[in-house]
């Protein structure tokens, strides 16, 4: 399996998974996730190491080495109630977030987890540069940075508003703010510049980068997010 996301569809829940570069639905199988959620959707999917995650904002954990049987994880992390489920491909570790409290964990293998310190704040985003892992906050000015996942603190951007939905591409590192503003910081977060922009009937809930582009989504309209694996 290369590709891996969670859907719904009336009382069918499953991950649809595709071995080849997907053109179509036809290109997917469905592989049931009932057993370990009955009818709540996944929220999160991770690959690395050789090794798929899944869960959903308290759990289970489950895995598989295929992406097509899936198991429940023998040694989760303490807390299961995280939401933001990521492998960090520079640092080749697994980043578990959450969005309702202080609460970090890391891997290193997928397998065994152990807790982060200084996480101070709840995250609406996770996100990484080639040296630092980002968390931002919707409700303060307050972002986290860590070098290594096990490690976090305070970094001085120096602005007002929020710090939601962090992401990092081509050398910016990208955070958005209340009433549609925009920062971005040329330096991996040690000073910000604000850029004002217009969205229409909310906030900016996350921010994203890909094919050397941004792409904001609008608070309440943050979709469940793709996992490909290489």
């Amino acid at each position: 399996v290369t590709w891996a996301f969670p859907a719904k569809n009336g009382s069918e829940n499953y991950i649809a998974v595709s071995k080849d570069n997907p053109t179509s639905g036809s290109d997917f199988l469905k592989v049931d996730m009932t057993p370990f959620y009955g009818t709540n959707m996944v929220s999160q999917i991770s690959y690395g190491k050789g090794i798929w995650l899944a869960t959903k904002s308290g759990g289970p954990l489950i895995y598989s080495t295929d992406g097509l049987e899936w198991k429940q994880h023998p040694t989760p992390p303490s807390n299961q109630s995280l939401d933001r489920l990521r492998y960090w491909e520079d640092k080749q570790i697994f980043v578990w977030d959450t969005a309702s409290g202080s609460s970090n964990f890391y891997s290193t293998d997928g397998m065994t987890w152990v807790a982060a310190s200084g996480r101070t704040t709840s995250s609406d985003g996770l996100f990484f540069s080639k040296d630092y892992a980002f968390a931002g906050n919707s409700s303060s000015a307050v972002v986290q940075r860590s070098a290594d996942g096990a490690t976090w603190s305070d970094i001085p951007l120096g602005f007002t508003g929020t710090g939601a939905g962090p992401a990092y591409g081509d050398g910016l590192l990208l955070f958005a703010g209340s009433g549609g503003s925009i920062y971005y910081s040329e330096d991996e977060g040690n000073t910000a510049t604000s850029v004002s922009m217009t969205i229409e009937d909310g906030t900016i809930a996350q921010t994203f980068y890909g094919g050397g582009t941004f792409v904001r989504v609008r608070n309440n309209f943050a979709g469940r997010g793709v996992s490909h694996a290489t």
